[in-house]
């Protein structure tokens, strides 16, 4: 039997993409990539549509949680080799996919109490030197689309129509005031 890891990504090649992210070149000016440690990621977006039914593969998937998106980086190791800690999303914070037209704003400090990794781990304690080094070290942001136990395991629509739009992502210095 597959672990909710295997089947989470099984699930993503059978729904299609589930990020909506840049691997721009870190020496950008935007500077979205590179080294973001304890500075906050901001997405602002919105979703409208008719009567949309947001759907993802719930077999194998037993956890429940509704289709949602959020924040999500990565780097990668020299060697290529595969490392859980390279893969980190925004934990808890997540919008729960609606459309009600009204802009939404994500936040999340880039400290390790904010983000899990692959496999659900915090940044903090045994897994905190490995989330300092990619968020020291990013190669890959953006949002990511999934439910249930996988947090991109993609989401699609059952019915209806929707359309995503993203107003602005954004890497600061400072957590924006409330």
């Amino acid at each position: 039997m597959p672990t909710c890891w295997q089947e989470c990504h099984a699930q993503r090649r059978r729904l299609g993409a589930a990020y909506l992210a840049t691997t721009q070149g870190s020496q950008s000016k935007s500077g979205l990539l590179g080294d973001i440690y304890g500075k906050t990621v901001s997405a602002t977006f919105t979703v409208t549509g008719t009567s949309p039914v947001f759907w993802y593969n719930t077999a194998d998937n037993p956890c429940g949680t509704p289709s949602s998106v959020r924040l999500f980086f990565q780097t990668r190791n020299k060697g290529g080799s595969f490392v859980e800690t390279n893969y980190w999303w925004s934990n808890p914070i997540s919008y729960q996919l609606a459309s009600d037209g009204t802009a939404i704003t994500l936040n999340a400090v880039v400290s390790g109490a904010n983000w899990s990794d692959l496999y659900g781990h915090f940044g903090t304690g045994t897994y905190a030197s490995g989330f300092e080094h990619a968020a020291s070290n990013v190669t890959m942001i953006g949002l990511a689309f999934g439910g249930g136990c996988c947090f991109a395991n993609g989401v699609g629509l059952q019915s209806g129509t929707a359309t995503f739009h993203l107003d602005s992502y954004n890497v600061t210095d400072t957590p924006p005031l409330p």
